[in-house]
């Protein structure tokens, strides 16, 4: 059996290094946790997608408004008042609304990967 002694050098050792590098532990932990947080995201089909556009666009929208079945100041829906019907093409209300090219350019720019086909899919991903 080894010395108490030993074993107590050891362990204060460990700890003064702990305290030492614990930042640079701590960076390494955070590393490791992005990269599985990055590996754990899917990719958004189109329709989402398409749902995040129509939420982006009615938000953005400086009006009382933007949508037929969204509701105005006092909760009533706004229907025909609405700029969509008022000023056509002014606002995406609808999935219908934004074409293939918008949603790819959408997909370019905000970085969201369409999901793949079954053909497509490596048989390691898992899904």
């Amino acid at each position: 059996m080894r010395n108490p002694c030993f074993l107590h050098s050891v362990l204060i050792a460990g700890v003064y290094c702990f305290m030492k590098y614990r930042l640079h532990v701590a960076y390494i932990l955070m590393a490791f946790a992005s990269v599985t947080i990055a590996e754990e995201t899917k990719p958004l089909p189109d329709g989402e997608v398409r749902d995040l556009i129509i939420r982006g666009n009615i938000s953005a929208f400086e009006g009382e408004c933007p949508c037929p079945y969204t509701l105005d100041k006092n909760k009533n829906i706004c229907g025909e008042n609405s700029s969509y019907n008022q000023n056509p093409g002014t606002v995406k209300c609808y999935p219908g609304d934004i074409s293939d090219q918008e949603l790819r350019q959408f997909r370019e720019r905000n970085n969201i990967d369409a999901p793949k086909l079954p053909w497509e899919r490596d048989k390691r991903e898992g899904y």
